[in-house]
């Protein structure tokens, strides 16, 4: 018996002269048995498999089971089959994109996807990426999912504060509103001090708030506005905790004897800045 593909399907032949003759003598059985064995090995191999085959539950499952990703090569049909589907975002949650529409706002599938790779979230229906519930549970396990959230989740104070938390970078999604919001940017900077980036011009400019953060990451001093840049307590503090902060110190601060030795005193290598 010798395998093959012919026309994009999977065919068994009885010898190699009725390959080679293109005499195929196709038994239904003996395809399957091949699909399944090829499918043990490499799930891609769905793809080459006859439209009946795509449609045939047993096999597509034996695929998603072992290689989320090919539900992709599934028939209509069972992409909107809840248990393979299941089945194919819990081994690898960016499978969702290929589930069907209907699926793809069930919270459950969508849970169990986002629980396997928070990025699945964008996949997820505008009603479940609105849901608390779901993107919450993404956030938590890597904050960028933020990102596709929902303008108004983006908006909600405990989204973002588990956002943030998990990744302080994930502020740069967050509302304008909750990038004014001290608790929330402070909770983010605490996780990732450059988070202080994402913050809104009136927190640059809160000298209190700046002078806490330069004291945990010196070189947050970067984006803090230039008045606070110019603020000889604020620039003392930051390169108290980092002499590179002398660099985004203002010109003048960056000429100030007490100010340069409280660097250099550290680090002989601040006298380039």
């Amino acid at each position: 018996m010798v395998t093959g593909i012919r026309n994009g399907n999977f065919r068994v032949y009885e010898s190699n002269n009725d390959l080679q003759d293109g005499y195929a003598i196709n038994t239904a059985q003996k395809e399957r048995e091949v699909v399944i064995a090829a499918l043990q090995k490499d799930g891609s191999a769905l793809q080459y498999a006859g439209a009946e085959l795509r449609n045939d539950r047993k096999i597509v499952m034996t695929a998603v089971q072992h290689y989320g990703y090919v539900l992709q090569y599934a028939s209509d049909a069972l992409r909107n089959d809840r248990k393979i589907v299941m089945a194919a975002v819990q081994e690898d949650g960016s499978a969702l994109q290929y589930a069907s529409l209907q699926l793809r706002n069930d919270q459950e599938v969508v849970l169990a996807a986002v629980e396997e790779a928070a990025s699945a979230l964008q996949h997820a229906s505008d009603t479940l990426r609105n849901d608390q519930e779901v993107v919450s549970t993404a956030v938590e396990q890597n904050g960028y999912a933020l990102q596709y959230a929902s303008d108004a989740l983006r908006n909600d104070q405990l989204v973002v504060w588990n956002a943030v938390q998990q990744n302080g970078d994930a502020l740069q999604y967050a509302s304008d509103t909750l990038r004014n919001d001290q608790l929330v940017v402070w909770n983010a900077v605490q996780q990732y001090g450059y988070a202080l980036q994402y913050a809104s011009d009136a927190l640059w400019n809160d000298r209190e708030f700046v002078l806490t953060v330069v004291r945990m990451n010196g070189s947050a001093l970067k984006y803090a506005s230039v008045e606070l840049r110019g603020d000889k307590e604020v620039v003392m503090a930051a390169v108290q905790k980092d002499v590179n902060a002398l660099q985004y110190a203002s010109v003048e601060l960056r000429g100030d004897k007490e100010v340069v030795m409280a660097a250099v005193q550290q680090d002989g290598n601040a006298l380039q800045y």
